[in-house]
């Protein structure tokens, strides 16, 4: 059974779902799949035939959609028609109404389709309720791995995720304003890798009075182990935590204590494990009202890791090499 993984993006590029098609690659070797990636960037009529000619070498492929990479191109669409095969949609109900409408076309030429979440499954099954009975659910993993090195953790807030606009990083520093006026003993850090350099500038101008360190381009490990020294991570989704966020199960894996947004995605187990703060005025009061009782945030940190054991890439790899035996033998 010879597997190739359609992607649009791979580390380096700052893009979550070529992360996780790297995480799903390794995690499928090191189960002893024959698997490759195909990256594809462009898609023009000469590119969309030599992928094609490519992808006829395998048994199965498997588009990761959408990635920062395909951009606006119906590449990936058109290769699904001429060469059906799996498709993992990683965005239904924040797609705009093109990309959204573009999805159409994956329920007619896609073999089975793979959604990240219970929330998008049933989102675009009310739109396309005939694909039910070829749609599937496996979650996301981490893309930063578990630092299991005890560490002590310092008094310290993390915001871990991609620097570009719409991610309210906005409200990370005006909750490092707050706490820095109201003398509350407690430092800040930002980790991540930019996106938007102008807007990074922007953020970096905004915070240079305040006591906020930036870590940029960190490798895996780097990041891992600099979590695993915080106690607190301020999030602050536009759109609520929910379980296709990497970036909450990166500090949930490591420990940190979650403090989040709230949304129409946030699953009601996530919210036995993370705060919930609709402004940076409440993740204050809860920072101050918890950051001194070391007893109760160890025990908060360990059902962090206890809960995010469901999201290992183990277990991912094992649910998608059900899904290829299954085409497999189907076809």
């Amino acid at each position: 059974m010879k597997i190739a993984l359609i992607t649009g993006s791979l580390p380096p590029d700052p893009c979550g779902v070529g992360d996780y098609t790297y995480k799903l690659y390794k995690a499928l070797l090191s189960k002893g799949l024959n698997v490759d990636i195909i990256l594809q960037k462009k898609w023009f009529g000469k590119q969309l035939i030599q992928v094609y000619k490519e992808a006829k070498n395998y048994d199965i492929i498997h588009i990761q959609y959408p990635t920062a990479g395909y951009k606006y191109s119906l590449g990936p669409h058109f290769l699904s028609i001429l060469r059906p095969g799996i498709v993992t949609i990683h965005e239904a109900s924040q797609a705009n109404i093109l990309r959204f409408l573009s999805l159409s076309l994956f329920t007619v030429s896609s073999l089975k389709l793979i959604f990240t979440t219970e929330y998008e499954k049933r989102y675009f099954e009310k739109y396309f309720p005939f694909v039910r009975n070829k749609s599937y659910i496996i979650p996301i993993g981490s893309n930063i791995p578990s630092f299991n090195i005890y560490q002590e953790r310092k008094n310290e807030v993390v915001y871990f995720g991609l620097i570009s606009p719409n991610k309210n990083i906005e409200d990370f520093i005006k909750l490092a304003t707050i706490c820095t006026e109201e003398k509350l003993q407690i430092s800040f850090s930002i980790i991540g890798k930019i996106r938007d350099k102008r807007y990074y500038e922007k953020l970096r101008n905004l915070s240079k009075n305040l006591p906020i360190t930036w870590f940029i381009n960190l490798d895996e490990l780097q990041v891992a182990e600099h979590l695993s020294k915080s106690t607190f991570a301020y999030l602050p989704f536009p759109d609520g935590a929910s379980e296709r966020r990497g970036s909450l199960l990166a500090v949930l894996i490591n420990g940190v204590i979650p403090i989040t947004t709230e949304g129409p995605y946030t699953p009601p187990d996530l919210k036995n494990v993370v705060f919930i703060a609709n402004s940076p005025y409440e993740a204050f009061w809860i920072i101050k009202n918890n950051y001194y009782n070391k007893e109760k945030l160890k025990i908060l940190s360990q059902n962090c890791r206890n809960y995010a054991q469901k999201y290992s890439w183990d277990y991912i790899a094992e649910q998608h090499i059900k899904i290829y035996k299954e085409l497999i033998n189907k076809h």
